[in-house]
């Protein structure tokens, strides 16, 4: 590889963790700053005595704030291991749908009107695709347990290796 080639990739590669760490940050920040507004609504609302709501928020807010804190898991994991972590991805994905379906159950068991047959039908599918989606996702957790581990591993005995071989300030030999 040509020098420029070599300086340009670093430059890229520098840009990359730059916007990994900015969005690490801002998404950190971010779900501190909701869960302080949910915990701050929930009580306001407990006081007003709007207990279901705020039991129902407070599931929500904090349900989406651990969807939130696996996304940054994972961003900090690609920035320190350099792979990307699929199990995190699949956990937010299985904390989206038992939201949604708590969500739903919520919004029919406090609902003043009784829904319609037609209504009623269209939630218990949606429950449904829910919750084979879940269980999909659980059995994709499962079945790789242990797989990323060991790519991880790889990689880190990889890193080093080669750390190894270069000695300070890029001398070959480690001494």
């Amino acid at each position: 590889m040509r020098r420029y080639e070599k300086t340009l990739l670093e430059l890229i590669e520098l840009g990359e963790a730059v916007i990994y760490w900015a969005v690490s940050i801002a998404l950190t920040v971010g779900g501190i700053v909701f869960f302080a507004f949910i915990m701050w609504e929930t009580i306001r609302d407990y006081f007003k005595g709007e207990f279901t709501v705020a039991t129902l928020e407070l599931i929500s807010g904090a349900l989406l704030t651990l969807m939130l804190a696996q996304i940054v898991y994972t961003t900090m994991k690609f920035l320190t291991l350099r792979v990307i972590k699929i199990r995190p991805v699949l956990l937010v994905g299985i904390i989206a749908a038992v939201r949604r379906m708590l969500l739903i159950a919520a919004a029919l068991a406090t609902s003043t009107t009784r829904p319609t047959d037609t209504e009623f039908r269209q939630n218990v599918i949606e429950i449904g695709v829910w919750t084979a989606a879940t269980l999909l996702l659980a059995v994709s957790t499962y079945l790789l347990r242990g797989a990323e581990d060991e790519t991880a591993d790889r990689k880190m005995e990889m890193a080093r290796a080669s750390a190894d071989t270069v000695g300070p300030a890029g001398s070959a030999g480690g001494s």
